[in-house]
């Protein structure tokens, strides 16, 4: 199965480095959760880092630890083979070319060597550093009636924070677990599985405020069908939003898969349905993790973590109440 997500990055993305100094740590490891949804496994997006379902057993299988296959991408074939660079940075050195010719250009009257010195850039080998990649299943949890699989990938290597190669040794594994999962981030290296669990989110499109029809349109571009009734009533929706000046509009794609999102902080997210009878759900500190979860989980749950709005005739002053107090504190 092809893969499916961006591999690589030029430098270093800067809310890593910002993550970096808040951390207050000596030393760092990149790694990162990602939820994995069964069928995933099943066609087989993860086979290359170990991660396969049998049939037979009706079982996970999952290896633990795996080094890069090297068909994956540049880095995991560094990560093999090393690399050679042209240093332009460095002095040129004279290099002297020889090569065979025959004697008057006749080859049966022999040959003779014929020798050129050509100012040449010097090349450096970086070795291998032969990094591998320790995977850990935290949780399972079914989204949507499918299981999903929680997992922590981790490049098993200790980055001095101080040290002289610190970004280059960061952007290199960055890089080795980007192209291989999908996504990267850094922990201090004494982080707790809590710690880990708390960074789970779902793939959400984010989309910056723009204009309207665009926005409606991107939103609703995922289904197959939709009424034009369906459409006044999400237009009708995305106004009442809009009105309260969202830093950013979400598209679901998970376990709110036909939700979208209107973002006004970090810690006040309220997403709507694109379909007829469902509530509104106000979501606050938690969102990306309560996200994940289907409706009937969510409401089997603690509810102190957001409110549900059903759309009764007086669902937009109620969910106005709401945002005037969250937004004027």
């Amino acid at each position: 199965m092809k893969i499916k997500w961006k591999k690589n990055f030029r430098s270093i993305p800067e809310p890593l480095l910002k993550k970096i100094k808040g951390l207050n740590t000596k030393t760092v490891l990149v790694a990162c959760t990602k939820a994995i949804k069964h069928s995933d496994i099943v066609n087989g997006l993860y086979k290359h880092v170990a991660i396969s379902w049998d049939n037979t057993k009706d079982s996970l299988i999952s290896r633990g630890r795996v080094i890069p296959n090297p068909q994956i991408g540049k880095f995991s074939l560094r990560n093999i083979d090393g690399k050679e660079i042209v240093r332009k940075d460095w002095p040129m050195i004279t290099k002297t070319y020889t090569w065979e010719t025959p004697n008057y250009g006749d080859s049966s009257n022999g040959y003779h060597d014929v020798s050129i010195d050509r100012e040449v850039y010097q090349r450096e080998f970086l070795p291998p550093k032969g990094l591998e990649l320790t995977i850990d299943l935290l949780e399972t949890q079914s989204v949507d009636q499918e299981q999903v699989y929680i997992f922590k990938f981790t490049v098993d290597e200790v980055i001095d924070v101080k040290s002289k190669d610190f970004e280059d040794s960061l952007l290199y594994a960055l890089n080795l677990l980007q192209e291989n999962i999908g996504k990267s981030d850094v922990f201090s290296s004494d982080a707790s599985r809590k710690d880990y669990l708390r960074t789970v989110v779902v793939d959400w499109e984010i989309l910056p405020p723009g204009k309207r029809n665009e926005i409606i349109d991107r939103i609703l571009n995922k289904y197959r069908k939709v009424t034009p009734e369906e459409r006044d009533r999400i237009e009708d929706r995305y106004d009442f939003l809009a009105g309260y000046k969202p830093e950013a509009y979400i598209s679901g794609t998970s376990g709110f898969q036909r939700y979208f999102g209107a973002k006004f902080g970090d810690n006040l997210v309220v997403f709507e349905n694109l379909r007829y009878g469902n509530a509104i759900y106000v979501m606050y500190e938690n969102w990306t993790q309560l996200s994940q979860k289907s409706r009937l989980e969510l409401l089997a749950g603690s509810q102190d973590d957001f409110d549900r709005i059903v759309h009764s005739d007086t669902w937009k002053e109620r969910l106005g109440e709401i945002l005037q107090d969250k937004l004027n504190r």
